[in-house]
Formats: structure tokens, sequence, C-alpha cells
């Protein structure tokens, strides 16, 4: 009988229907189930909207409210909780007796006041009860710019007005006004400014915690304060600390909208679910990531391929330094059909066109190849982009915004392919596992040996060359025999990420 997986956390939500799924209790549910939450939806209200706007809005009654809460609340502990629109001001106040019971519980408040097209959804008595019940007990609220106003009771200055305010004063003083009404932090958010970037600024009681800055992607999406709200949760309800969630939400949340799609004749849709599409599935298969050894006759590679993958490896990076280009294509190519029959995975080292040409799952770029947002554009959205950060962990951030799918570190110990290589320290590893939303990589020096405070420092995967292929530098072996020892290598490198230390 299989060990019952560990529950994920719940995350409690009141928010409204959006029937296209756009906004809403949808996107929260879609967004917490993600990032591995088990959701808890009430419903307080019945919208009638597409892409396009919000045509009508029907509140749930707050008994019914009250009711759907209770059930819940006493089956399930709750991990944290997340407010959206709630309809009433009825509605408002006991969502606001509710968790004024669970005051340890993270309460993330997005004050949802219109649409993306501008449909109300709160009134004069809805807007003071947020003000008085909610905000004082919220941990986080979430406004835009103009939510940040309106929750003041100010007019919302025009685009020409905040064109030439200093925006940093501005939110702060916004921010420390919001404060005083009761929550612990604000997140004003800055796709509302007129900026060349998205600036996003979190503030607490100290005032600015800090601020992140995002590409400002060209389309108008329906859902986003939704999608980055629900992510917080989240990443609160897996214990994590209010900047580190922020920041993690925050990453996600724009690649969701990075990877967004038009199904309708209005507002884009973020697309949640990006990271569950077939071929990134690979990206959670942890383990041996196989560096081929260069220089190699194609039936030699094949085979030394082959063992790799019949020792359980799925992770084959190509990396041809001292081959000409047809034999190059060659090899690719034949690595490919391996990869095919293996289900695996064939990244292709700094060679965007080759990659391209023989439809690897991905590419891997250095400090001098071309840029992620390049390649992406290339490549499109289906393909893995790695990326070599050595010992640099803003330049793995930078990396991570740009669309990078894996960041790689090292060398971590001294490498006998890359002697001059910087010295990446175990703790990036747990610095990158902990903010940065994509596996990370190690390389260089690795061998079964040192390899496990790596992985226990949160290394996804480890990049072998040397240790991998030793045996092929063995005279007293025959190839039968070395391609064995390869085999047997690759299964106790896998071992290593159950927990298993190879006999």
């Amino acid at each position: 009988m299989c060990k019952p997986a560990p529950s994920p956390p719940p995350v409690l939500v009141f928010a409204a229907s959006d029937p296209s799924c756009g906004a809403g209790i949808q996107a929260d549910l879609l967004t917490l189930a993600a990032l591995g939450c088990h959701p808890l939806t009430v419903l307080t209200a019945l919208t009638v909207q597409d892409t396009a706007g919000v045509t009508s809005g029907h509140p749930v009654a707050a008994s019914l409210v009250e009711a759907q809460a209770r059930a819940l609340l006493s089956d399930m502990p709750v991990a944290a909780v997340k407010v959206g629109v709630l309809g009433s001001a009825e509605n408002a106040r006991m969502v606001a007796k509710i968790v004024a019971e669970f005051p340890q519980t993270p309460l993330v408040l997005d004050p949802v006041l219109a649409s993306g097209r501008g449909d109300a959804f709160v009134d004069a008595d809805l807007l003071a009860v947020l003000r008085e019940k909610l905000l004082p007990r919220a941990t986080l609220i979430t406004p835009n710019l103009p939510e940040a106003f309106r929750l003041l009771g100010e007019a919302v200055p025009d685009d020409a007005a905040l064109a030439h305010a200093d925006l940093a004063a501005l939110t702060a003083d916004l921010a420390a006004r919001l404060l005083a009404l009761g929550p612990r932090y604000v997140l004003i958010t800055g796709a509302h400014a007129p900026t060349p970037s998205v600036v996003n600024r979190l503030y607490g009681a100290t005032g600015v915690i800090y601020e992140n800055r995002w590409q400002r992607l060209p389309e108008s999406y329906h859902g986003s304060g939704c999608t980055l709200a629900s992510a917080i949760a989240a990443h609160l309800a897996h214990e994590g600390k209010m900047d580190a969630a922020v920041d993690l939400a925050e990453n996600y949340a724009w690649h969701t909208l990075a990877h967004g799609y038009r199904p309708g004749q209005g507002q884009w849709i973020p697309n949640r679910l990006y990271e569950i599409h077939p071929c990134r599935l690979f990206l959670r298969q942890c383990g041996l990531y196989a560096i081929l050894p260069d220089g190699l006759d194609t039936p030699t590679l094949i085979a030394v391929a082959e063992a790799v993958l019949q020792g359980g490896g799925r992770w084959l990076q190509y990396r041809a330094k001292t081959v000409d280009a047809k034999t190059r294509q060659t090899q690719a190519i034949a690595l490919r059909r391996l990869r095919d029959f293996h289900d695996a995975c064939l990244i292709i080292n700094d060679d965007i066109k080759l990659a391209r040409t023989v439809r690897a799952n991905g590419v891997h770029l250095g400090r001098d190849d071309i840029s992620v947002a390049e390649a992406r554009h290339i490549l499109g959205e289906d393909v893995f982009i790695g990326a070599s950060c050595y010992d640099d962990f803003e330049r793995a951030k930078a990396m991570v915004t740009e669309g990078a799918d894996y960041v790689a570190f090292g060398a971590v110990y001294d490498s006998p392919t890359k002697p001059q290589a910087p010295r990446a320290p175990l703790d990036l590893f747990a610095r990158a596992k902990a903010e940065l939303a994509v596996p990370v990589c190690a390389i260089g020096g690795i061998t079964l040996e040192n390899a496990p405070p790596l992985i226990k420092a949160g290394a996804d995967f480890l990049a072998i060359i040397s240790d991998l292929f030793q045996s092929l530098s063995d005279p007293d072996m025959d190839f039968n025999t070395q391609l064995a020892a390869i085999t047997e290598r690759t299964r106790a490198y896998q071992l290593l990420f159950k927990g298993q230390i190879p006999s």
C-alpha cells in the first residue's frame, strides 16, 4: 500500500464567481492549486461577466456566506485566508466577524473595487466596512494605485498628474496612511502607474521593505490582482515569511501574465497552469543532469547517452565544442531520437539554432550567449531555457525575471573541466531555493561523495561530467564494462535524491 501523501495546506477564500474563469474565485482556485495548496472556497456573489467586463453582480446572502465558512472551518484547519470581492456590506461584516476568530491565521485582503474595465464592485457602505472592519484584521492588503486612493476616500489623480509625481514618495505616503487603518503590511502594485516598468512596493511598520520592478507587458489582463493575492496567500500558507512570500508570488504572477492567452474578445487571461505544460513537468523530475562528454564519435556518444538513460537519468545536455557543424547536427538528431524513445529531456548547450533545428527540449545559456529573453522569442514558450549564474545570485534573479526555467550555480567544488570557474557557496542554493520560483542546478567538481550536502542545501539537479563518465578513461575496462559502470553510477546519483546512500 502506498504511503498517504502529506496534505497540502488549506487556504480559505471569500470571493465572487467569475464565469469567464479569468478572475474571482475561479482564478483563486487555479492559483492556489498550482502552488500546492488546497483551496476552500466560500462564494460571496454571482456575477454576469466575460473577458470584456461585468454586466451585473448578485450578492449571496450573508447567512449563506457564514454557513459555507463555518462548515469548512469546523472540518479543516486553515493555513491562510484570502479575501476578494464580497458583494455587499453585510457580507463584509460577516467575513470580518469570522476572521476575527482566527487572529493568528494570515489574511490577505485584495480590495477589488472595480473590474479591469472599470465596473464598480463596491458602494459607499461596503467601502466603509472594508476600512473599519476588515483592514484592521488584514495581515496584508494588495491595492493597486487607484484602489489605494479610494480606500483612503480620495479622488484618483489622472495619468498626467501621476506622470509628474514622485511615485516613490506618493506610494510611501499612501502606504503609511493605509497602515494606520490597521493592516500589518501594504503592497501597492504599480500596473496602473504611468511608468516604463511595473514597480511594486511592500511596506511595513518601518516603511518600505523592498520594491520589485517587472517588465511591463503589452496586453491588458483580466484577473492579475486575484492571481497575485492568492499566490501570496499560498506562500504564506507554506509558512513563508512575508517578504519572501510576496517576492515569490510576484514572480509567479508575472510569469502567468507572460504565458497568458486571449480566449475571448476582451482582456487576456493569466495562465496559472503555465508550469503544468507537459514539457514543463520535466522540471519536477529532480535528479541527475548528465552533461555528455565532448569529442566522441556518434555511435559512442549514443551508447553513452543510452547508458545514462538505462540508469534512470532523464536529463541529457549535449555540449559539443570540438566537432564540426555537420557532426553536431547529426549527433543532436540522433540524441533527439533517443530522447523520444526514452521520454527523456534533451538540452542543447549554447546553440539556439541547433536546438530549434532538432526540436530539443531546451537550451542552456552562459554569460556570453544570447539573452534569455531573445532565446524565448526565438524558441517560444514550449522549451526550457537554463542559465548559468556562476556565483551570482543577482544574475540568477535577473535571469528568472527574463524567463529562465532553471538556473545553475557553480563551480561548487574544484572542477577539472573549468578550473578557473568562480566558486559558488552552499548557502547560495538555500537562498535560491527560498527566493527563486525555479529549479536550481549545481555544477562543478561534483562526485557521489560530495553531492549530498548540495542536495540538502537545495539543489534540484546535479550537473555531472567527469565523475559520471570516469570509466571511459579506464584502459582496463572494455567498452561494455565502461557503459555498465556509467549506468550504475547514474543509478547511484538518482538514489541520492531519494535520500539513499548508494552502497
